[in-house]
């Protein structure tokens, strides 16, 4: 028991919002550091990430 964290899975990371943007105009920077944000292109929109 407790073998998660030697594997370095010391906590879940839940999911956060997906924010969906056309042209990028410095929001992958911005958002980029805050945990749980996903980040994505409307050009690669992609069921699974929805």
């Amino acid at each position: 028991a407790g073998k998660g964290k030697m594997r370095n899975r010391r906590r879940v990371q839940r999911k956060g919002p997906l924010i969906i943007y056309n042209k990028d105009k410095g929001l992958t920077r911005a958002f980029r550091n805050i945990p749980g944000i996903e980040m994505l292109n409307v050009n690669k929109l992609n069921l699974l990430k929805l």
